[in-house]
């Protein structure tokens, strides 16, 4: 489907929200609101971190939609893909660029080609396609 590129969401009050764009390096002595250790995304952005040179400081382990609302309330920041940003759900969020992250795992979707789809998933299928055609 795509490769989506990462941001860093961060509270609209912080310094941070001043720019537009942040290294991975400029961000080591930030608090960190990472994803539950058992998403593949927690690895990827401990990857990230590490491949910097520093162990990012995290201050909570939580789901997608409470680390952004811990990040509104100005408690860290945390990494987010271009989709999450180009959604514009959340309030006093500020999205920044970040300039030398590596790229995102592909998303795809993959069925058996044998097995006959539903049709709510082929209209799901459709959606998808469409969603993401001018990505």
């Amino acid at each position: 489907l795509t490769s989506p590129k990462l941001y860093l969401a961060v509270p609209e009050s912080s310094e941070l929200a001043k720019k537009t764009s942040v290294t991975v390096e400029e961000l080591k002595d930030e608090n960190f609101i990472f994803p539950l250790s058992t998403y593949s995304l927690y690895n990827t952005y401990m990857d990230i971190c590490q491949e910097k040179q520093f162990e990012p400081k995290i201050i909570s382990n939580c789901s997608f939609y409470v680390r952004l609302k811990m990040v509104a309330s100005g408690l860290g920041v945390t990494f987010v893909d271009s989709d999450t940003k180009d959604q514009d759900l959340f309030k006093r969020v500020a999205f920044l660029e970040i300039t030398d992250a590596p790229a995102l795992p592909a998303r795809y979707i993959c069925w058996h080609k044998d097995r006959k789809l539903s049709p709510s998933a082929k209209e799901f299928l459709e959606f998808i396609h469409l969603y993401y055609q001018d990505a």
